[in-house]
């Protein structure tokens, strides 16, 4: 199977390029970045690295004239390990600013480092690049069912092209390799179990120990930040208690926080706010759930877990991945009286509450229970119960349960 796939986010990269002076590709390392950045580069444009340390060097030392003469669009990879390179950019495109002139990539958030920030504010477009979901991995489509359930009128109504038995089958397995494997390009591909984790040690240990020192001062040793990466794995989609979560990893508050902070910067993590019920904590998730189930391979599975982390690592693509979208962010619904839809999409065009359930087509009363709660509180807003079973069922008017191999 070969490691190049088509990247969803390549159309709309190539778009971008037509209206903005600089592009900004962003994202965990391994994700990506470089292969796209060089697809749209084609043969017209230049390339450089900054994991080069001689382009480092030239670029420290006259970074204005470092950019001077470059063949256009002029892709400036890992940008970040040069901060002095963002005010000469500035400048070049106040006296040109031509479209698609300059992409930058980054692995950690450009607004994360005060240089960066202070010197692209309004003159950036940023689009993220995920981990690649199931339909990159096996090459389909970008699905819309989750798009489709939003849009249409009456859910009563709604009818999906069906979907074969063996076909729902096939795409379960492959969900189930997913979440072992994960989507960084550079690391899922390998067939070998042995060499996966290996790259996955080599993988985290970068980041820890390159990544995170531009963005935190924290002299905490790289045992101790994978200890509390592995602690973070078995939370996943949990409402985070920030105090007990310290106590288990024997770190202050303070200090775990501004850590989060930074993982989150570099992609490592993804923050989820509360949106409306009474649980205000927020809730994590890792961005690649291949590293998230090589930390916590030591801990027993949780088949409910896996599919939820799994729903969030490919569903959020149908929104991320669409401009029309572009206004939707990920939030999660918990009461008091224990009603929970782990995710939540929201925007312009309505809200999604998603629920997994891994079992069948039989489904307990609660599911219905804290949907119909969701629902009451907002208005107009659909829920999608999703699960390992084989009938699309209408369970109540803004409520549908959905085979996972539709939406995947």
């Amino acid at each position: 199977m070969p490691h190049q796939r088509f990247r969803f986010l390549e159309v709309v990269a190539k778009k971008a390029l037509g209206f903005s002076t600089i592009l900004g590709l962003i994202g965990q390392r391994q994700v990506g970045k470089t292969t796209l950045a060089q697809s749209l580069r084609a043969e017209k444009g230049e390339y450089i690295s900054f994991d080069s340390r001689d382009f480092l060097r030239q670029a420290e030392s006259e970074p204005e004239v470092f950019l001077l003469n470059r063949k256009r669009p002029f892709v400036i990879d890992e940008c970040q390990l040069c901060p002095v390179i963002f005010p000469a950019l500035k400048e070049a495109v106040r006296l040109m600013p031509e479209r698609g002139r300059f992409i930058l990539t980054g692995s950690v958030r450009f607004s994360s480092r005060k240089a960066i920030r202070e010197s692209l504010t309004g003159r950036i477009l940023n689009l993220e690049i995920l981990p690649m979901t199931i339909a990159e991995v096996y090459s389909r489509p970008l699905p819309s069912l989750v798009n489709q359930v939003l849009e249409v009128k009456h859910l009563e109504k709604f009818s999906p092209k069906k979907i074969d038995t063996e076909i729902l089958t096939q795409r379960n397995e492959e969900f189930f390799h997913y979440i072992r494997r994960g989507g960084l390009p550079g690391i899922c591909f390998g067939r070998n179990e042995a060499f996966r984790k290996i790259k996955f040690e080599s993988h985290i240990e970068t980041l820890l120990e390159r990544d995170l020192r531009l963005l935190s001062a924290t002299t905490l040793p790289l045992p101790v930040l994978k200890n509390i990466l592995e602690t973070l794995s078995t939370l996943q989609g949990q409402a985070l208690d920030l105090a007990a979560f310290s106590r288990k990893v024997r770190i202050t508050p303070k200090t775990l926080n501004s850590l989060l902070q930074a993982f989150e910067s570099m992609f490592l993590i993804r923050r989820l706010l509360p949106l409306g019920g009474g649980i205000k904590k927020p809730v994590f998730y890792f961005e690649d759930q291949g590293m998230a189930s090589y930390l916590c391979a030591a801990h027993p599975p949780d088949a409910n877990n896996d599919l939820l982390r799994g729903l969030f690592a490919n569903l959020r693509a149908s929104f991320q991945y669409r401009p029309d979208y572009s206004d939707f962010h990920t939030y999660h619904y918990r009461t008091r009286g224990g009603a929970e839809i782990p995710l939540v999409f929201r925007g312009g065009k309505g809200t999604l509450g998603i629920l997994p359930f891994a079992g069948g087509d039989t489904l307990p009363p609660a599911i219905l229970g804290s949907s119909r709660s969701f629902c009451k509180n907002f208005t107009g807003s659909r829920v999608l119960v999703i699960s390992y079973g084989q009938k699309v069922q209408l369970l109540d008017q803004n409520v549908l349960h959905i085979p996972l191999g539709y939406v995947i």
